[in-house]
């Protein structure tokens, strides 16, 4: 039974959330994908205590690229730390920054 949690920061503070997720993990045999925004941030800062269990993976600097990827490898089974890892760099891969393009560099496209 999959659930998606989502936390918005006018509904409730990271601490009670944390503490909210956490039971869940004890209680729970089922993986705990976490996906915050920003590293260090009070989200991030709260729920990356729950790695410490072994059912839960915490990332940071989430982006849409890495969102969908960690949802379609999570549909195939427990995410593992290495395909964690390697769902980082393919999503800093897919970061790119455009500036100045013209009509000839539209056909490279």
């Amino acid at each position: 039974d999959d659930e998606v949690y989502e936390i918005k920061s006018d509904r409730i503070n990271p601490e009670d959330f944390y503490q909210e997720v956490l039971k869940e993990a004890k209680e729970s045999e089922e993986q705990i994908v976490i996906l915050c925004d920003i590293k260090g941030g009070s989200v991030h800062t709260a729920l990356s205590k729950l790695a410490v269990l072994d059912n839960v993976m915490v990332f940071s600097g989430m982006n849409m690229g890495l969102v969908l990827d960690a949802v379609m490898k999570g549909l195939n089974g427990k995410l593992e730390l290495a395909e964690a890892n390697d769902l980082i760099e393919a999503a800093k891969d897919g970061m790119t920054v455009m500036n100045g393009i013209t009509s000839e560099d539209d056909e490279d496209f």
